[in-house]
């Protein structure tokens, strides 16, 4: 059935449903309460068998994912939390994971104290409301439309904005995520950012596999981490008492895509970024008992923080009034 509505003309799907919504559309919400009371929602859905969240008052970014009626996506156990929730020092309190988390701009990874002042893991760009948001079915181009700008600042500092524009189409089980990420001040200015893709039980299971292209050179980022050398690409039931492991993928620059397939499901996910800006795919892997997720994180960082980045050499940069051009897809797929 998604293949049909794929392949309809616009006028053909009219033909079957007296409103498009029968069969996709996007919903705008507003959540009433937890933590993220007061927040709009955008609930997406293709027709495709894909369901998912978009959080425009939470950077924009991807939450709970939804595959032929299976959970994929991984949702932390403080849930939803909206911006006024965040607190610089309480990462552990505001994380609430989803299916795409965005890191940065400022810094990703370890809290840091820098010459612009504190960082806050994993950066503040994720708790910032978007604004000139929109969401909309474009019937033309056969596809769902959503995004905003988000800008994160400092009077007499930084000024970066993120233009994110997401794209479904319809009847398919992709989402296309676009940002184009500006310096708005004359002065250069370092950068980071991190897609933090999150999935979750039951996609990830037992069952479970990562596929890497041939000729991925991999690092562990910790002496923990090195003990699973051998079987960072295959998952465990959750265990009570689990550290987690962090690695950095350096994928070949002609199949910048990691695979994730389960076949007791029948089910795949495939993440493809764009290499160039985004060089590094950090795994977060995580088997523990309540805290159960993987993590696949295209990044142009080594989740230093701010200032040890900048002392390795990779803390990018962006020059008075630059921009940079990132892309990273999410298909969904069957086995």
């Amino acid at each position: 059935m998604s293949g049909e509505i794929k392949n309809m003309s616009r006028w053909d799907r009219l033909r079957r449903s007296g409103c498009p919504e029968q069969l996709y559309g996007v919903r705008a919400l507003t959540l009433a309460d937890g933590r993220a009371r007061g927040c709009a929602l955008w609930e997406a859905e293709t027709g495709g068998g894909l369901t998912v969240d978009v959080l425009p008052d939470c950077g924009l970014d991807l939450g709970r994912l939804r595959y032929r009626g299976v959970n994929v996506s991984f949702l932390a156990k403080n849930g939803y939390v909206g911006p006024w929730g965040y607190s610089l020092d309480e990462f552990g309190r505001n994380f609430s994971g989803g299916m795409m988390y965005t890191c940065g701009l400022m810094s990703t990874g370890m809290p840091s104290q820098d010459g612009g002042g504190r960082h806050a893991p994993h950066g503040r760009i994720h708790y910032i409301s978007s604004e000139d948001r929109f969401c909309r079915v474009d019937e033309e181009k056969g596809e769902l439309v959503m995004g905003g700008r988000l800008r994160e600042a400092q009077l007499f500092g930084y000024a970066m904005q993120v233009d994110r524009t997401i794209r479904m189409p319809i009847g398919g089980s992709r989402i296309d995520i676009e940002d184009v990420i500006t310096n708005t001040t004359p002065n250069e200015t370092e950068y980071t950012v991190l897609y933090h893709c999150n999935f979750g039980y039951p996609f990830l299971s037992e069952d479970l596999r990562m596929i890497l292209p041939e000729g991925t050179r991999t690092t562990p980022r910790t002496p923990r981490a090195a003990e699973g050398m051998d079987s960072f690409c295959s998952f465990t039931q959750p265990q009570d008492e689990f550290e987690e492991q962090v690695y950095f993928h350096n994928l070949p620059a002609d199949e910048p895509v990691v695979r994730l397939e389960n076949r007791a499901l029948g089910m795949g996910a495939r993440v493809e970024f764009d290499k160039a800006v985004t060089p590094v795919v950090a795994q977060w892997k995580s088997m523990a008992s309540t805290d159960y997720a993987l993590g696949i994180e295209p990044t142009n960082s080594f989740i230093l923080g701010r200032s040890a980045e900048r002392e390795n050499g990779t803390l990018a940069r962006l020059g008075g009034f630059e921009s940079v051009k990132t892309h990273i897809s999410i298909a969904l797929y069957d086995l």
